[in-house]
């Protein structure tokens, strides 16, 4: 067994994790260990482990221990149910690189996601997934500060940026779309990346979305089309990238400054979507390619 742990033997047996013997790139805890459930984790469980990548947590996890996965850098995905009532503080601090979320939804509560949110400032693709269905958010990130007044001796405080704005819509019953959907303005004035990751996020996860933001998310993409394709072949983002282009979010013209960066990636297939997309464009708008290059 790659996992140390305690077994509270209480009414109802349950195990406490408290660590590993031995951490690989994906760390997929159990759900029941000699056949006694896994209820817990431990504060400092499984905190510095630079190799883990990502963390998928088991539905018979109720409690989350204080700074459990705390320094963990390489971090990027973590995996969890809703059924987490206990969510400790510092759990996934100073875990960078951390951006994504999947929560399997199977009582319809939000507590330990918010409390999660509210803990670190860093942007989250947050995806929601039900028995028939699933729902996807981004939540911008922030910052916090303060000025100190020394004619006053006072000391004032202030946020910037969107992301905490969008995190009081998370209720620990779920999540106030119409509040969400209010904030994507200002959410644009953290610039075409944020507002692209609301938008993407929304689109192909559209469940609950009004006509009325299906428009406004459409109209944003198309719009600023030439910025965000570029910047999501550079990121590796092809799914996204594709999904612009076949909801016909982007005109033949946009594709241009995204195709020597699919070149550079060797992604053929990409090219020739993006070439084939591009085929209406003015010579002057668009560059072409020799597929030999690859």
């Amino acid at each position: 067994m790659n996992f140390t742990y305690v077994i509270h033997d209480e009414k109802e047996p349950y195990i406490e994790l408290t660590g590993c013997l031995h951490a690989e790139r994906v760390l997929r805890l159990p759900a029941n260990i000699d056949g006694v459930p896994v209820r817990m984790i431990c504060p400092h469980a499984f905190e510095r482990l630079p190799e883990v990548e990502e963390i998928i947590l088991p539905g018979t996890i109720l409690t989350v221990g204080a700074f459990a996965f705390y320094g963990c850098r390489s971090l990027r995905k973590l995996t969890m149910s809703d059924l987490i009532d206990g969510w400790g503080f510092g759990a996934i601090r100073f875990c960078d690189t951390i951006s994504e979320l999947v929560i399997r939804m199977k009582r319809k509560r939000l507590t330990a996601l918010r409390d999660l949110l509210g803990d670190v400032d860093y942007a989250f693709r947050v995806t929601l997934e039900y028995d028939d269905h699933t729902e996807g958010y981004y939540f911008p990130r922030y910052t916090r500060g303060f000025d100190e007044d020394t004619m006053a001796r006072a000391i004032h405080t202030f946020t910037e940026g969107s992301g905490w704005a969008f995190r009081e819509t998370v209720l620990r019953g779920g999540i106030d779309v119409r509040e969400y959907e209010k904030l994507f303005v200002r959410a644009t004035y953290d610039g075409i990346q944020t507002g692209a990751e609301i938008a993407l996020m929304r689109l192909m996860h559209p469940e609950s979305l009004s006509e009325r933001a299906k428009e406004q998310y459409r109209n944003y993409l198309t719009e600023n089309a030439a910025e965000i394709l570029p910047w999501l072949v550079g990121k590796g983002e092809r799914e996204r990238c594709m999904f612009m282009l076949s909801e016909g979010l982007a005109s033949p013209g946009d594709v241009g400054g995204a195709l020597p960066i699919a070149v550079e990636t060797q992604d053929p297939e990409l090219v020739a979507t993006l070439m084939e997309y591009g085929r209406e464009a003015k010579p002057a708008d668009f560059d072409t390619f020799d597929l030999d290059d690859l």
